[in-house]
């Protein structure tokens, strides 16, 4: 509403994906039915590949309320898109692939999110696999809580 008083601060968990070539569809707009609310600045800008309107690094420049980003390095969702193998019923770090692949990702991933103002990044690859409530009330990043993050942003 123009004119309004409200504070609007948004965040994101483990959302932030960089593009692979699973993810390259020219029908995604359509298909998940956001082309009313996608940035038309961002469908104009990539008119002909819109599908990479679906990703961060190329929305966050055209959101204008504050963004936190909190991003698990190792989200299994995001390595499986990346071809990335994890199968945490077979024991140990359930990943097998090399490290070369995983750091390539990891990488990528750092580097998307490297021009942005706040995010909480959790690079142990542990917390990214673990299915629990808990595991928020005890990610630190360098001594940081999230809730501390959060209530300092």
């Amino acid at each position: 509403k123009t004119g309004s008083k409200a504070v609007v601060r948004g965040s994101s968990d483990s959302g932030w994906f960089v593009e692979t070539e699973k993810t390259k569809n020219k029908g995604s707009i359509q298909y998940w039915q956001v082309n009313r609310t996608i940035s038309q600045e961002c469908m104009e800008t990539h008119s002909d590949s819109d599908w990479k309107c679906l990703y961060g690094v190329n929305i966050y420049p055209r959101i204008k309320s504050p963004l936190m980003i909190i991003q698990f390095y190792f989200d299994d969702f995001q390595m499986e898109l990346n071809g990335i193998q994890v199968d945490m019923a077979a024991g140990g770090s359930g990943i097998h692939q090399t490290d070369e692949r995983l750091q390539q990702l990891v990488d990528k991933v750092t580097s998307s999110l490297s021009a942005l103002e706040t995010v909480f990044g959790v690079s142990c690859y542990g917390h990214g696999v673990l299915d629990s409530t808990e595991l928020y009330t005890q990610l630190k990043v360098k001594e940081v809580s999230l809730q501390k993050a959060i209530q300092c942003w």
